[in-house]
Protein backbone atom coordinates (compact mmCIF):
# COMPACT_ATOMS: atom_id res chain seq x y z
CA UNK A 1 0.00 0.00 0.00
CA UNK A 2 1.38 3.59 -0.83
CA UNK A 3 2.14 5.87 1.77
CA UNK A 4 0.41 9.23 1.96
CA UNK A 5 1.99 12.76 0.96
CA UNK A 6 0.54 15.45 2.61
CA UNK A 7 1.02 18.84 0.23
CA UNK A 8 0.52 22.09 2.05
CA UNK A 9 -0.87 25.31 0.67
CA UNK A 10 -0.76 28.13 2.77
CA UNK A 11 -3.08 31.50 2.97
CA UNK A 12 -2.97 35.20 2.86
CA UNK A 13 -0.85 36.20 5.45
CA UNK A 14 0.27 32.78 7.01
CA UNK A 15 4.09 31.32 6.72
CA UNK A 16 5.36 28.36 6.38
CA UNK A 17 6.17 28.49 10.15
CA UNK A 18 2.63 28.76 10.92
CA UNK A 19 1.89 25.42 10.12
CA UNK A 20 4.69 24.20 12.40
CA UNK A 21 4.37 22.74 15.88
CA UNK A 22 0.62 22.09 15.70
CA UNK A 23 -1.74 19.30 16.47
CA UNK A 24 -2.35 19.10 12.69
CA UNK A 25 0.71 18.89 11.40
CA UNK A 26 1.80 16.45 14.28
CA UNK A 27 -0.87 14.01 13.26
CA UNK A 28 -0.21 14.40 9.55
CA UNK A 29 3.51 13.65 10.14
CA UNK A 30 2.07 10.36 12.05
CA UNK A 31 0.14 9.51 9.00
CA UNK A 32 2.27 9.87 6.33
CA UNK A 33 4.85 12.21 5.04
CA UNK A 34 4.63 16.26 4.57
CA UNK A 35 5.94 18.74 2.23
CA UNK A 36 4.84 22.52 2.97
CA UNK A 37 5.24 24.25 -0.28
CA UNK A 38 6.47 28.16 0.35
CA UNK A 39 4.06 30.54 -2.01
CA UNK A 40 6.91 33.15 -3.12
CA UNK A 41 4.13 35.48 -4.03
CA UNK A 42 2.05 35.15 -0.47
CA UNK A 43 4.97 35.97 1.04
CA UNK A 44 6.68 38.38 -1.34
CA UNK A 45 9.84 36.64 -1.79
CA UNK A 46 10.74 38.62 -4.69
CA UNK A 47 13.07 36.23 -6.96
CA UNK A 48 9.75 34.35 -8.82
CA UNK A 49 9.24 36.14 -12.26
CA UNK A 50 6.28 37.03 -14.40
CA UNK A 51 5.19 33.45 -15.36
CA UNK A 52 4.88 32.40 -11.47
CA UNK A 53 1.76 34.86 -11.33
CA UNK A 54 0.01 32.56 -13.78
CA UNK A 55 -1.40 29.38 -12.68
CA UNK A 56 0.28 27.44 -15.29
CA UNK A 57 3.55 28.64 -13.98
CA UNK A 58 3.17 28.36 -10.08
CA UNK A 59 2.03 25.08 -10.67
CA UNK A 60 5.14 24.00 -12.65
CA UNK A 61 7.27 25.63 -9.68
CA UNK A 62 5.34 23.53 -7.53
CA UNK A 63 6.10 19.77 -8.90
CA UNK A 64 9.52 21.13 -10.12
CA UNK A 65 9.90 21.53 -6.37
CA UNK A 66 8.27 18.17 -5.53
CA UNK A 67 10.43 16.58 -7.49
CA UNK A 68 13.88 17.90 -6.51
CA UNK A 69 12.62 17.43 -2.62
CA UNK A 70 11.21 13.88 -2.87
CA UNK A 71 13.28 11.75 -5.49
CA UNK A 72 10.39 9.18 -4.98
CA UNK A 73 7.47 11.41 -5.25
CA UNK A 74 5.44 9.14 -7.49
CA UNK A 75 5.57 6.77 -4.78
CA UNK A 76 2.81 8.26 -2.34
CA UNK A 77 -0.46 9.10 -2.76
CA UNK A 78 -0.70 12.69 -2.68
CA UNK A 79 -2.98 14.97 -0.82
CA UNK A 80 -3.15 18.49 -1.47
CA UNK A 81 -4.57 20.28 1.47
CA UNK A 82 -4.97 24.40 1.28
CA UNK A 83 -5.57 26.90 4.58
CA UNK A 84 -7.45 29.96 2.91
CA UNK A 85 -6.48 31.07 -0.33
CA UNK A 86 -3.98 27.98 -0.76
CA UNK A 87 -7.28 25.92 -1.18
CA UNK A 88 -7.35 27.61 -4.37
CA UNK A 89 -3.97 25.88 -5.44
CA UNK A 90 -4.69 22.66 -3.54
CA UNK A 91 -7.82 21.92 -5.56
CA UNK A 92 -6.65 23.11 -9.01
CA UNK A 93 -3.19 20.87 -8.27
CA UNK A 94 -5.61 17.86 -7.75
CA UNK A 95 -7.18 18.75 -10.50
CA UNK A 96 -4.44 18.99 -12.89
CA UNK A 97 -2.78 15.83 -11.05
CA UNK A 98 -5.63 13.49 -10.39
CA UNK A 99 -3.93 10.59 -11.28
CA UNK A 100 -1.65 10.84 -8.29
CA UNK A 101 -4.29 12.07 -5.56
CA UNK A 102 -6.13 10.56 -3.48
CA UNK A 103 -8.44 13.81 -2.47
CA UNK A 104 -8.37 17.32 -1.64
CA UNK A 105 -8.82 19.37 1.66
CA UNK A 106 -10.23 22.99 1.52
CA UNK A 107 -9.58 24.61 5.03
CA UNK A 108 -11.86 27.66 4.97
CA UNK A 109 -11.32 28.64 1.25
CA UNK A 110 -12.56 31.56 -0.12
CA UNK A 111 -15.50 31.32 -2.57
CA UNK A 112 -13.88 30.82 -5.57
CA UNK A 113 -15.24 27.94 -7.39
CA UNK A 114 -18.83 29.32 -8.77
CA UNK A 115 -18.89 31.51 -11.86
CA UNK A 116 -20.56 33.97 -9.33
CA UNK A 117 -18.69 34.49 -6.54
CA UNK A 118 -15.70 33.97 -8.73
CA UNK A 119 -16.19 36.93 -10.63
CA UNK A 120 -17.50 38.81 -7.54
CA UNK A 121 -13.98 38.40 -6.18
CA UNK A 122 -12.50 39.89 -9.31
CA UNK A 123 -14.72 43.03 -9.61
CA UNK A 124 -13.83 43.30 -5.97
CA UNK A 125 -9.88 43.23 -6.56
CA UNK A 126 -9.70 45.42 -9.37
CA UNK A 127 -11.37 48.19 -7.22
CA UNK A 128 -8.47 47.63 -4.93
CA UNK A 129 -6.25 47.77 -8.08
CA UNK A 130 -7.97 51.29 -9.12
CA UNK A 131 -8.11 49.42 -12.90
CA UNK A 132 -9.57 46.39 -14.49
CA UNK A 133 -7.17 43.47 -14.96
CA UNK A 134 -4.77 43.32 -18.01
CA UNK A 135 -1.35 41.58 -18.36
CA UNK A 136 1.56 42.76 -17.39
CA UNK A 137 5.04 43.07 -20.03
CA UNK A 138 8.21 41.89 -18.73
CA UNK A 139 9.21 45.47 -18.04
CA UNK A 140 6.04 46.61 -16.16
CA UNK A 141 6.63 43.70 -13.77
CA UNK A 142 10.01 44.17 -13.38
CA UNK A 143 9.41 47.72 -12.03
CA UNK A 144 6.47 47.06 -10.05
CA UNK A 145 7.77 44.38 -8.33
CA UNK A 146 10.88 46.81 -7.16
CA UNK A 147 9.06 50.04 -6.33
CA UNK A 148 5.23 48.10 -5.73
CA UNK A 149 5.75 44.74 -4.69
CA UNK A 150 1.99 44.61 -2.90
CA UNK A 151 0.63 45.20 -6.47
CA UNK A 152 1.26 41.79 -7.02
CA UNK A 153 -0.66 40.78 -4.85
CA UNK A 154 -3.77 41.94 -5.82
CA UNK A 155 -2.33 40.96 -9.52
CA UNK A 156 -2.27 37.25 -8.79
CA UNK A 157 -5.91 36.93 -7.00
CA UNK A 158 -7.25 37.82 -10.30
CA UNK A 159 -4.46 36.40 -12.36
CA UNK A 160 -5.27 32.81 -10.68
CA UNK A 161 -8.97 33.72 -10.21
CA UNK A 162 -8.88 34.16 -14.21
CA UNK A 163 -7.68 30.43 -14.27
CA UNK A 164 -9.78 29.06 -12.16
CA UNK A 165 -13.10 30.51 -13.43
CA UNK A 166 -11.66 28.87 -17.43
CA UNK A 167 -10.67 25.63 -16.36
CA UNK A 168 -11.66 24.25 -12.62
CA UNK A 169 -15.45 25.38 -12.28
CA UNK A 170 -17.50 22.82 -13.44
CA UNK A 171 -15.15 20.32 -13.02
CA UNK A 172 -14.33 19.87 -9.37
CA UNK A 173 -16.22 16.45 -9.56
CA UNK A 174 -13.43 14.61 -10.85
CA UNK A 175 -12.29 14.40 -7.75
CA UNK A 176 -13.15 13.68 -3.79
CA UNK A 177 -13.09 17.42 -1.80
CA UNK A 178 -13.84 18.14 1.73
CA UNK A 179 -14.51 21.27 2.64
CA UNK A 180 -13.82 22.48 6.04
CA UNK A 181 -15.50 25.84 6.93
CA UNK A 182 -15.83 28.59 9.66
CA UNK A 183 -19.70 29.80 10.58
CA UNK A 184 -19.03 33.07 12.71
CA UNK A 185 -22.05 33.08 14.73
CA UNK A 186 -22.94 36.36 15.25
CA UNK A 187 -21.45 36.93 11.59
CA UNK A 188 -19.42 39.54 13.19
CA UNK A 189 -17.06 40.07 10.05
CA UNK A 190 -20.23 40.52 7.53
CA UNK A 191 -20.41 44.60 7.60
CA UNK A 192 -16.56 45.05 7.88
CA UNK A 193 -15.38 42.48 5.28
CA UNK A 194 -18.19 41.93 2.39
CA UNK A 195 -16.06 39.02 0.85
CA UNK A 196 -16.00 36.63 4.13
CA UNK A 197 -19.43 36.76 5.19
CA UNK A 198 -21.81 33.36 6.21
CA UNK A 199 -23.95 34.16 2.99
CA UNK A 200 -21.48 34.28 0.16
CA UNK A 201 -19.78 31.00 1.71
CA UNK A 202 -23.34 29.44 1.75
CA UNK A 203 -24.68 30.48 -1.34
CA UNK A 204 -21.34 28.78 -2.93
CA UNK A 205 -21.85 25.57 -1.20
CA UNK A 206 -25.70 25.40 -2.05
CA UNK A 207 -23.79 25.46 -5.81
CA UNK A 208 -21.30 22.65 -5.11
CA UNK A 209 -23.43 20.37 -3.61
CA UNK A 210 -24.72 19.36 -6.97
CA UNK A 211 -21.33 17.70 -7.50
CA UNK A 212 -21.26 14.50 -5.62
CA UNK A 213 -17.52 14.23 -4.66
CA UNK A 214 -18.16 17.61 -2.95
CA UNK A 215 -18.16 17.33 0.80
CA UNK A 216 -18.55 19.96 3.21
CA UNK A 217 -18.54 20.56 7.01
CA UNK A 218 -19.34 23.96 9.06
CA UNK A 219 -17.88 24.48 12.67
CA UNK A 220 -19.02 27.42 14.74
CA UNK A 221 -16.88 30.07 15.67
CA UNK A 222 -13.46 28.19 14.98
CA UNK A 223 -11.38 30.69 13.37
CA UNK A 224 -10.31 31.12 10.36
CA UNK A 225 -7.15 29.66 10.81
CA UNK A 226 -9.73 26.69 11.29
CA UNK A 227 -6.69 23.82 11.40
CA UNK A 228 -5.96 24.92 15.05
CA UNK A 229 -9.34 23.70 16.13
CA UNK A 230 -9.32 20.25 17.53
CA UNK A 231 -12.49 19.03 16.80
CA UNK A 232 -11.94 20.08 13.30
CA UNK A 233 -8.34 18.16 12.92
CA UNK A 234 -10.34 15.48 14.43
CA UNK A 235 -12.49 15.20 11.56
CA UNK A 236 -10.42 15.35 9.17
CA UNK A 237 -8.28 12.32 10.17
CA UNK A 238 -11.55 10.87 10.62
CA UNK A 239 -11.70 10.70 6.58
CA UNK A 240 -8.06 11.49 5.05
Amino acid sequence: MKKKLYILFQGFGQTINDWKNTKFLNKLEKNGRVFIYQNKWIEQINDFDLSYLTMDGFMQDVISTLTKKIPNLYEYIWIPIGESFGGCFALTFAILYKKYCNCCVLLDNPQYFTLKNNQYRIKMTEKMLGHKFRKLTKDEFINIKKNNPDYLLDYGVISYAKYIKKNIINKISTISIYGFYNIEYPDKYSKEFETYNNIQLFDEINKLKKFKNFNYYLFINAGHLIYLDQSVVDKIFEII
